[in-house]
């Protein structure tokens, strides 16, 4: 029987080596990913959004690899220190590659992964190298404010939130 670490390997190793198919047999249909350090917004939900990210990220990248430093397996979830190297074609960004630390955390369920967490330093880990402004991405990601102009309603005497009449004393 293959234990969490190795399957977590394996996922890495089917990752780099652009095979999504092989990545997507090791997780769990309702895997959960999130890098950490990016909005709630670009959470990925399971196989299909998974699939998505994995070829998007692997397509922009002429290669890629994955070194794990150190990693911890506790059966059902395994934590491992890597560096995620990324090589892009010339003029793509400011830097021919990317070359971050990241440190995932990876539960399983039933032998597969479930959930997978990415942890990084986003701005000198990823984005001073490829020449993104780190202000102007947040402010991308920031929530559009709708201000309204329309006043309140009304509430009843007495309702949660209305205003309490004063008595007098005589």
């Amino acid at each position: 029987m293959r234990s969490g670490g190795d399957v977590v390997r394996e996922f890495i190793e089917a990752y780099v080596r652009r095979d999504a198919d092989a990545a997507l047999q090791l997780v769990t249909d309702d895997v959960v990913f999130e890098h950490v350090p990016l909005p709630e917004s670009t959470i990925v939900r399971g196989k299909d959004q998974l699939r998505q990210r994995i070829e998007g990220a692997v397509a922009a990248a002429e290669r890629v690899e994955w070194e794990i430093l150190r990693q911890v397996d506790g059966g059902d979830v395994v934590m491992n220190e890597r560096v995620d190297v990324f090589h892009f074609p010339a003029g793509m960004f400011a830097r021919t590659h990317t070359s971050t630390r990241v440190a995932g955390i990876f539960e399983l369920r039933d032998g597969r992964i479930a959930a997978w967490r990415d942890y990084y330093d986003l701005k000198s880990g990823w984005l001073d190298q490829v020449g993104i402004d780190y202000d102007e991405l947040a402010r991308s990601f920031a929530p559009t404010r709708v201000i309204s102009t329309a006043a309140p309603p009304a509430r009843a005497p007495g309702a949660a939130g209305a205003p309490r009449r004063r008595r007098r004393r005589g």
